[in-house]
């Protein structure tokens, strides 16, 4: 009778490494190549713990078959091993997720909580960037946002998602661009451009908020404008003061990214609000001299943040800077232009100078700055001679007689008992100055009264005033 040899299975499973051969068959093969049959110890039913040792050879002439056995079952259980560690990302069937698997991506979320829902009627941009905002903090993946669509949209905007959204949209990018196309104006992308036109610095606005503002708008639009583009148009849209600062400053260090603007702006913006902080002179008039033994009038300028004396000359008709005050704005590193139509001028005495160049100069004058012109005329003594020109941009209204100056906005303070007629009024102030006659005089009544605030004196036994 002869016995059919069995053979051993082996079964491999990538969950913890488990190598299991079947009970009921066994193989071996002796050293010439003969079948026997192998009849094998084995363990008792109850025992514990399986082992890849479950079955010894009980005669020592199949140890070269055991072996080769024992050799494979070790390259058995490391190839287990290694299929437990493999790591799987799963793919849909419709395009595909792009998260990788993990245990995270599998929970779904409850964005019902985030309290951010779209109805078809508000920004749609809004709702995105809020949305974006929200899914980065909690840690969400676009793969449990797209599956959690549902919750964020009500209204028109649900109707959409469930006609034209679920079950058809497998990626939460492409969600995106479908919801824009469906919700944002036709032409949204010139609006956009057209509001970026429009849109300028509020005279009370922070500059740090008016480009925060700017740069929401640039992030809306399908191509987003290059920085140094960006920087452009948001320059030609600051208040004034500010952009008169900035072409100065750009001459020293030149403005190539929004960081650098903004850090330029808010400089100026701060020095700008604190200068207007500082209480103003007790009256309306300033000193243009100091207790000195010249008598020509000077007057206390700034150069980006330098103090500088210079003299009023209302014989030049151009600010000119000297000696002293051409090294004064090299060292501000303020840019000479060497081009220019006149080469030399003449001076008080008569003499003809040559004009080397000429500087582009913020000069400010208590609160109020302007860009002047100023040539540099080496051979001239002073540092600064401030010409008709700075006179006339900078508004001033010098008094030589009493030594003082106002600014052409200034109003003066008018004594009343100088205003003698209705002449020169306006409409609306001559009505308040009836309005006010009639109400006062219908309080005196129709006799004279006494005033104790003018007292009046009568010499009746002075000399006649000789005519």
């Amino acid at each position: 009778m002869e016995v059919e040899p069995r053979r051993s299975r082996v079964t491999f499973s990538t969950t913890p490494a488990v190598i299991s051969s079947s009970p009921d068959h066994a193989t071996a093969e002796s050293n010439s190549g003969r079948e026997h049959s192998n009849v094998l110890n084995r363990r008792p039913d109850n025992a514990s713990t399986p082992s890849i040792n479950r079955y010894i050879p009980r005669t020592s002439e199949h140890f070269s078959s055991n072996l080769r056995y024992r050799e494979a079952m070790d390259s058995a259980t490391s190839l287990a091993n290694g299929l437990q560690r493999v790591q799987v990302t799963p793919t849909a069937h419709h395009g595909g997720f792009s998260d990788s698997y993990d245990q995270t991506a599998s929970k779904p979320i409850s964005v019902s909580k985030w309290d951010v829902h779209f109805d078809g009627k508000g920004s749609v941009f809004n709702f995105l960037e809020r949305l974006e905002e929200l899914r980065v903090s909690r840690g969400a993946t676009k793969a449990q946002l797209l599956r959690a669509a549902a919750e964020l949209f009500r209204g028109d905007a649900l109707i959409w998602y469930r006609s034209f959204i679920k079950d058809k949209v497998y990626s939460w990018d492409e969600l995106v661009v479908r919801l824009k196309s469906a919700f944002l104006p036709y032409h949204h992308e010139r609006e956009i451009w057209n509001e970026i036109k429009r849109r300028t610095q509020g005279n009370p606005e922070p500059v740090l908020v008016y480009i925060a503002v700017m740069e929401n708008y640039f992030n809306r639009l399908s191509r987003k404008p290059d920085e140094g583009e960006r920087v452009q148009l948001i320059r030609e849209r600051l208040l004034p003061y500010l952009q008169m600062h900035l072409a100065s400053q750009c001459v020293r260090e030149p403005i190539q990214s929004i960081e650098d603007l903004v850090r330029a702006c808010r400089n100026l913006e701060e020095t700008y609000l604190h200068t207007r902080n500082i209480p103003p002179p007790p009256t309306n008039h300033r000193n243009l001299l100091e207790p000195t033994l010249d008598e020509r009038p000077y007057l206390d300028i700034k150069i980006l943040g330098r103090e500088v004396k210079a003299l009023l000359d209302s014989g030049a008709s151009k600010t000119i800077a000297g000696h002293a005050g051409w090294k004064l704005l090299r060292e501000l590193g303020l840019k000479l232009f060497t081009e220019s139509k006149a080469t030399h001028c003449t001076v008080a005495n008569n003499q003809s100078c040559e004009i080397v160049g000429r500087y582009n100069v913020p000069i400010q004058l208590i609160d109020r700055v302007r860009v002047i012109e100023v040539l540099v005329v080496p051979e001239v003594n002073h540092s600064l001679i401030l010409g008709v020109d700075f006179w006339v941009d900078m508004g001033l209204v010098p008094n030589l007689r009493k030594a003082c100056w106002t600014f052409d906005s200034d109003e003066p303070c008018v004594n009343i008992n100088s205003v003698l007629s209705k002449e020169g009024l306006t409409k609306e102030q001559q009505l308040k100055l009836d309005s006010i006659i009639d109400t006062y005089f219908d309080k005196i009544g129709n006799q004279l009264g006494r005033t104790s605030l003018i007292e009046h004196q009568i010499i009746v036994d002075s000399e006649p005033i000789k005519q």
